[in-house]
């Protein structure tokens, strides 16, 4: 959202609230703002009609964060939904091609468990385990935030052709 937004959404969590017969204050109007600011207008609103017709929580006044539950997904929903897109990345392209999975979230934890080589290497047995741990690392960097994380995964021919002198080969 956009600042020209504010007014428009201050009267929409008052409309809200007013509907769960809740009062508005200036602190929950801000905690409100900083939680959907991300979003667009007609996102937030959407959720907070599907949230009040939601058979399990409408009888309940919506929190910010069941908001953003419901427009971002959990932690665990977004780790699941990175660890696919590394899997398939495995897939396609293997340890000897780099990779930008762009997301830095993705890259710390792959790095975390010893780099793209290593993480390509992995036992099919290994999987679940590895799922596991890629998922756990995940969380912690999308709570924690990301500080150290590489711009992409280097793979066996770009370390190769380091050592080398040659050029390094196209990230995939």
């Amino acid at each position: 959202m956009k600042q020209s937004d504010r007014q428009e959404f201050m009267e929409l969590i008052t409309d809200v609230l007013a509907f769960y017969k809740q009062d508005v204050s200036d602190f929950a109007i801000s905690v409100w703002w900083q939680a959907c600011q991300n979003f667009e207008m007609e996102q937030v609103r959407k959720a907070l009609t599907a949230h009040a017709m939601c058979p399990d929580r409408g009888q309940f006044s919506p929190k910010p964060a069941d908001l953003v539950r419901a427009l971002q997904g959990t932690h665990t929903d977004r780790a699941l939904l990175a660890w696919n897109k590394a899997y398939q990345a495995i897939s396609q392209f293997g340890a000897y091609n780099g990779c930008d999975l762009g997301d830095p979230a993705s890259h710390a934890a792959i790095q975390s468990m010893g780099g793209w080589v290593k993480f390509c290497q992995s036992e099919v047995d290994e999987l679940p385990f590895l799922q596991k741990r890629f998922c756990d690392f995940y969380r912690t960097y999308t709570t924690r935030g990301v500080q150290d994380a590489p711009q992409r995964l280097i793979g066996i021919s770009e370390t190769e052709n380091a050592a080398k002198g040659l050029m390094k080969p196209k990230t995939v």
